[in-house]
């Protein structure tokens, strides 16, 4: 029988193999270490709520936000102007505050960096007393919003990894 002995080619393969893996490794490591993953993960999460909220005005389910009470409608449109759908963009500086605070290489939280933006975050995502619920802030589990998460990370993954796929 002619035949060819793949043993040595496996065993070459094998190698390259583990190198990339090595490689791989390396990259992961690097990314988590540094503390670019949480970074890149935060900051895709604040464009995610911003978007949501401001853009497309509805909360973390996808829901509406419940519309402005008439005499609130009135004034804020005497204010500003306008008084259409509720974006929670009354003054700008509320969603421009929200920034990272990093606790490790994987842990860390999006909060507000002013005690007034803090207080009015809360006011929508709980409710109170007039103010409708209107929670805004978050990205639900199993969500496209979740899964945006993963590309935006897959794609710096990618882009880290470079050449470095080839076997």
């Amino acid at each position: 029988m002619l035949g060819i002995d793949l043993g040595g080619l496996t065993e070459k393969v094998r190698s390259r193999l583990e190198g990339q893996y090595e490689s791989l490794a390396g990259v992961v490591r690097d990314y988590v270490e540094s503390g670019e993953l949480l970074e890149d993960v935060g900051a895709a999460a604040r464009e995610i709520i911003v978007e949501r909220t401001a853009m497309r005005r509805v909360d973390v389910r996808g829901r509406p936000f419940a519309p402005y009470t008439g005499e609130y409608a009135k004034w804020k449109a005497k204010r500003f102007g306008h008084a259409g759908a509720p974006d929670l963009r009354q003054s700008e500086r509320m969603l421009g505050e929200i920034t990272l605070k990093r606790d490790g290489p994987l842990a860390g939280r999006l909060g507000f960096t002013s005690g007034r933006s803090v207080e009015i975050a809360v006011f929508h995502q709980e409710g109170r007393g007039r103010l409708p619920r209107r929670e805004f802030f978050g990205i639900r589990p199993g969500s496209a919003e979740e899964a945006r998460l993963g590309e935006v990370v897959s794609r710096e993954f990618g882009r880290r990894l470079g050449g470095r796929r080839q076997i």
